[in-house]
């Protein structure tokens, strides 16, 4: 069957709370260890697409299983990924993948960022040395598919997002936004699009952003023209704002309800993952704290144009995934063609016929044979049947 050797498996939003996702987030060094050290030792090549809604790999090799193994002992104590994930083999594997990248498996549905993300994961693999050709193919497929969803449906209309259902939520949750004093923590990819939202909406006023890396944050802040706190000012200030965005990872809580003077934020936002914010803050009487898993609900006027797509999201989706389909049997057929042009290049060598009739009589039995393969599997075992007689 095509596409046995591609595996995927993961955590999600669809199996497992906040809670439970984020004792599977993957730091940068976790993403360099497995790449450089789990996969080669499995003779597994792929990638891990780590968000705020997921941990997935997708995997293609001779012993995936193992370095699911290896995951869950190090993540959590070796239980069956089943208990909190999902694991998808084959050719339901690259129909994940597909999804994945055209958003059909994302929390907020159509999410138009994911395939960002997905590109940069897979950049980050080819750049440890842990990508193929394979791998690689099946990213450009994906890709594809995503262009076709996006400008053939209205799946990816309008600007359905995590960072887009923040903005929602706060316009929601605060009663004068326009003017709210807002402090976003951490300025990474979930952080600058925060910003980005935001800023369109109302423009620069009143927004302050913090980062781990003070210059970063600064660099942004001139950008923006939007005001800057060093890292360790910012709780110690925090009586100045209306709502909090935590968009930063760390590998425990940076603020608690311990943390809070008699003034403080009444909206806290946490988009990271693992979560930054303390659920003690939640329990301070007149303090709303969300994360994101709580604010996908305030875009549901997007999403339900978006779920009328996706019947025809799911015919290109067939039409692409038959099309890999045609394309991995395409491949696996090389090395018999090629044996079928030795053999008869021989044959008509010892024929005396003319090197160039040779050249051109071979070229053109190769593009009918890797066509007839394509389109018809049966024809692969015919190949087979033909060499061995």
């Amino acid at each position: 069957m095509v596409g046995d050797s591609w595996y995927s498996f993961g955590i999600s939003f669809r199996n497992s709370s906040v809670q439970e996702r984020q004792k599977f987030v993957f730091s940068e060094e976790d993403l360099e260890l497995f790449y450089e050290f789990v996969l080669p030792k499995h003779e597994c090549f792929g990638f891990i697409v780590s968000t705020c809604n997921r941990t997935t790999f997708f995997l293609h090799g001779k012993h995936p299983d193992r370095v699911e193994k290896t995951f869950m002992e190090t993540m959590s104590h070796g239980e069956d990924v089943l208990e909190v994930g999902y694991r998808c083999i084959g050719i339901k594997a690259v129909t994940h993948l597909f999804e994945v990248g055209a958003g059909m498996d994302s929390q907020i549905l159509g999410d138009f960022e994911i395939i960002g993300q997905l590109r940069r994961a897979f950049q980050f693999s080819k750049e440890h040395g842990a990508s193929s050709g394979e791998i690689e193919r099946g990213v450009n497929c994906a890709i594809h598919f995503s262009r076709r969803v996006k400008n053939e449906t209205g799946f990816s209309s309008g600007t359905s997002s995590t960072s887009y259902a923040a903005l929602r939520f706060l316009q929601f949750a605060l009663p004068d936004f326009n003017q709210a004093k807002i402090l976003i923590v951490g300025i990474g990819e979930i952080g600058h699009k925060t910003l980005d939202n935001i800023i369109a909406v109302r423009g620069s006023e009143n927004i302050t952003i913090v980062n781990r890396t003070d210059e970063t944050a600064r660099i942004t802040a001139r950008e923006k023209s939007i005001n800057f706190l060093p890292w360790s000012k910012w709780q110690s200030t925090l009586e100045s704002f209306d709502a909090v965005i935590c968009a930063s990872r760390a590998p425990q809580y940076i603020l608690s309800a311990d943390d809070l003077t008699h003034e403080h934020p009444k909206v806290f936002v946490d988009l990271s993952m693992p979560t930054c914010l303390d659920p003690s803050l939640g329990d301070i009487p007149g303090v709303t704290l969300v994360h994101v898993d709580d604010i996908s609900s305030f875009i549901e006027e997007q999403l339900s144009s978006r779920i009328d797509s996706l019947p025809q999201v799911r015919l290109i989706l067939q039409q692409d995934i038959e099309k890999f389909r045609q394309s991995q049997r395409a491949q696996r057929a090389v090395p018999f063609i090629r044996k079928l042009q030795d053999n008869l290049e021989d044959r008509w060598s010892r024929a005396q016929k003319n090197p160039e009739q040779i050249e051109r009589l071979s070229s053109k039995i190769e593009s009918r044979l890797f066509e007839s393969v394509r389109r018809d599997p049966k024809q692969m075992y015919i190949l087979k049947k033909w060499l061995r007689d």
